[in-house]
């Protein structure tokens, strides 16, 4: 029975995360069930030929290969290690930079730490990545195991699918908090608002020597050095703008008169007039005014007498 809830309540887990994430992070969706999808189908081929075979997932491609698939199934499938690796990289990431900021900032010279949200959600996304693998992993062995006929408890299927659930969940979450200025959805109509006034008061105590520092005279002339270039830059873009503009007008004025002209010039006409003691017979190409005139002479002719 608790193997059922605990089904139930990934499946909701799962369909609340991408619900709120769906229109601003369609791709992190599709994204962690790709991960999801490339390992179940991986692992659901070699479980289902060491199932058959009765044999162990490290010796399915023979003597040579079981140290090295046992390391890679480990590496793929050891939670505590993973946890330990990315909080290592954040840890030599941030910790020296938050140290300094707080002994630079005793004297107010204190600089805000750099790439720190860019270092977070590098961490983050490892820790979803590797709950996706998870989970395709962990589905993998029972569905290759319910292939084959065998029968397959409820439970087994039930930590594959938390692991993919704390995958979606810890996408939701990072994402609604980020966006939503430090705000966690907890259940429907009812936030969490996470705010921290003193904080603020304490960056401008530590900043305080920083912000009043004037600029120095090279960065003065690099600035102004910038927006000259800039500047004639942008002139000489627009001048070149004009003309290309100028000289794409006269290009199609050309053209239009060209195709005036020569539609009058390759209009092919046949007149025949008859005139007294002389019949004309003129077919081909015939300037405008031309062909107007001998128009004028046939309506004339077909005119019945008066």
């Amino acid at each position: 029975m608790a193997a059922y809830i605990l089904l139930a309540l990934a499946l909701l887990i799962i369909s609340g995360s991408i619900f709120e994430t769906r229109k601003r992070h369609s791709l992190e969706i599709y994204t962690i069930w790709y991960i999801f999808s490339l390992f179940l189908f991986l692992f659901f081929a070699l479980y289902y030929f060491a199932e058959r075979e009765g044999t162990e997932l490290a010796r399915i491609l023979g003597p040579s290969y079981t140290e090295t698939l046992t390391l890679i199934h480990h590496a793929l499938t050891d939670v505590r290690g993973e946890l330990q690796l990315v909080a290592a990289v954040v840890y030599l990431a941030i910790a020296p930079q938050l140290l300094t900021y707080v002994l630079s900032g005793l004297s107010g010279s204190a600089t805000p730490p750099l790439f720190v949200r860019q270092t977070v959600t590098i961490a983050v996304w490892s820790i979803i990545k590797f709950l996706a693998g998870l989970g395709g992993i962990l589905l993998a062995q029972p569905l290759a195991r319910l292939s084959l006929g065998m029968q397959i408890p409820a439970s087994d299927f039930a930590q594959g699918a938390m692991a993919l659930a704390s995958a979606f969940l810890t996408a939701g979450a990072y994402y609604q908090f980020l966006e939503r200025q430090f705000e966690i959805r907890i259940m429907p109509g009812f936030r969490v608002h996470v705010r921290a006034p003193i904080l603020l008061d304490v960056h401008k105590f530590f900043t305080r020597h920083r912000q009043s520092e004037k600029p120095s005279v090279t960065d003065v002339a690099m600035s102004v050095a910038t927006q000259i270039a800039t500047s004639a830059a942008a002139k000489i873009a627009a001048s070149a703008a004009i003309e290309i503009a100028k000289s794409t007008a006269m290009e199609i004025a050309k053209s239009s008169e060209a195709e005036k002209v020569s539609g009058i010039r390759e209009q092919e006409d046949e007149w025949l007039l008859s005139l007294p003691g002389l019949t004309l017979h003129l077919r081909g190409r015939l300037p405008l005014m031309a062909r107007d005139h001998l128009g004028m002479l046939k309506a004339r002719q077909n005119r019945p007498p008066g």
